[in-house]
């Protein structure tokens, strides 16, 4: 009887104490990520329409407190738009993107999330039926900031 009751004792006290653990000491956590990109062109373009690709890649998150966190990513995105035109094809830019994150948690599996994001150009082609063209003439590197 006593050895029972020392092992619950104890089971209760090892429950107890990774209970009180905090986000912060998990430290560092990382992962991958992936989804669908909907992509258009805005400008002076005409006769687009929206493309569909994936992002992908891998994320890190850095806990800083339980209510802080920073999160890099490194990703690949597809990107551009379709072509409307009869006949028409798609244009294909194709990015790594660094987007460096705050990360805010509100509930368990919710967080809200910003900060800026900077992409390198690593191949732009319009394609369809009879071509697949290189674009010239796209800029290179993006930034921004990205509020989500």
């Amino acid at each position: 009887m006593k050895k029972t009751l020392i092992v619950l004792i104890a089971i209760g006290i090892g429950a107890f104490a990774n209970a009180q653990k905090t986000k912060q000491d998990e430290g560092i956590k990382i992962g991958i990520k992936g989804g669908l990109n909907v992509s258009n062109l805005m400008g002076d373009v005409k006769d687009v329409a929206i493309r569909t690709s994936i992002h992908a890649g891998l994320v890190a998150e850095i806990i800083v407190s339980d209510k802080f966190s920073i999160q890099p990513e490194l990703l690949y995105s597809g990107q551009g738009a379709s072509d409307t035109r009869e006949g028409g094809g798609r244009i294909k830019l194709d990015y790594i993107t660094l987007p460096v994150l705050a990360k805010f948690p509100i509930a368990k599996s919710l967080s809200l999330e910003t900060g800026p994001q900077v992409g390198f150009l690593i191949s732009g082609k319009y394609k369809d039926n009879d071509s697949n063209d290189k674009i010239e003439d796209q800029k290179k590197l993006i930034l921004d900031l990205t509020p989500v």
